[in-house]
């Protein structure tokens, strides 16, 4: 039985969580495999997963897309404008924008 915050957290996200988010509310890389082995959860793109029971739909693709770009993340262009309602349909292609990595210079400058 998963714990009830890794529940809400599931129920919050349309079904969709990432492996990162799991672990961080306290599975062990087992308990996270086994969840995939037993098809409790399937995966959506690497490392993020879509949880038995919830539909892939619209909402989940788009929370999928922006939980697999990582922290930082966000929804760009047409996908950004129908989260927010703004058009009617979701899009087939979903396009995140990812910030850039900091890049550490030598010489001690920041």
């Amino acid at each position: 039985m998963l714990p009830q915050s890794l529940q809400d957290l599931i129920a919050r996200q349309s079904g969709v969580i990432s492996r990162g988010q799991a672990l961080d509310a306290g599975l062990t890389p087992a308990a996270v495999d086994d969840r995939l082995r037993l098809r409790r959860w399937r995966p959506v793109h690497p490392g993020v997963y879509l949880a038995a029971g919830h539909p892939c739909d619209d909402e989940a693709r788009v929370r999928a897309a922006v939980l697999w770009a990582g922290p930082g993340a966000v929804l760009s262009g047409l996908a950004a404008a129908w989260w927010h309602g703004m058009v009617e349909e979701a899009p087939l292609r979903i396009t995140v924008i990812v910030p850039e990595p900091r890049r550490r210079r030598s010489g001690g400058d920041p």
